[in-house]
This record gives C-alpha cells, structure tokens and sequence, in this order.
C-alpha cells in the first residue's frame, strides 16, 4: 500500500508567475518524485543548484540530496526549498472512518481470548 505524502501545488513565488492551481496539481508519493519535481521546477526557471542554495539559504550539498530522492531530509529545510521555488504543500486528508456500534465493539479482537480455528 502507497500513503501519498501530498499534494503539490505550483503558486506564485520568487521565481515563478501564477499558475493555475489545478493544471498543476500531483501526488507525490516517493521522495525521489519530490526531488524530481523540485529539479525539474528549479531547472525551468533556469536556476543552478548554487542559486536555489542561496534563495532558500540552505548548502548546494542539500540541493543535491534532496534532488536525488534523500530519504532522510529536514522537512524545515525541504519546506524553506519548496518556498523558494514558488512550491506550495497542500495536505489531502481521507474523511475519518464512521465510529463503530456497540455490537462492532463486542466484535473486537482479542489477544487474550484467541483460539486459532
């Protein structure tokens, strides 16, 4: 099973005109889509890495990881690089399951009282 980590909207930012919302919208769902889309977004704003660095005060070193998919980023750092590029996070929430009745209740596994069939 995937879990998105979610949405991605291009918006208007240092370097960036306004676009529309829904024309961009994607899931992203592994951290080397979030890095593809970050280089593909810095690339068509002709930026080098050594540029975005300094927009979004982090080191090239960073630009470099996260752009190749690091699993283990700062989300402060990743959301100040997202920032620069003009990149808005959005959360896409799926609704909350119904509360369960008193008789799903009684229903309700127990380690305790297990007996394998």
């Amino acid at each position: 099973m995937v879990f998105p980590i979610g949405k991605f909207r291009l918006a208007e930012g240092p370097f960036g005109g306004n676009i529309p919302a829904r024309e961009n919208d994607m899931t992203i769902t592994t951290t080397s889509e979030l890095g593809e889309t970050i280089r593909n977004r810095r690339t068509s704003l002709g930026l080098r890495q050594q540029d975005l660095a300094l927009a979004a005060n982090v080191g090239v070193r960073f630009i470099v990881d996260i752009e190749n998919g690091k699993e283990t980023s700062q989300v402060g750092l990743v959301l100040r690089l997202l920032q620069a590029l003009g990149i808005r996070l959005t959360a896409e929430m799926s609704p909350v399951p119904a509360a369960r009745s008193a008789s799903e209740e009684s229903e309700t596994f127990d380690p305790d009282n297990f007996t394998p069939s």
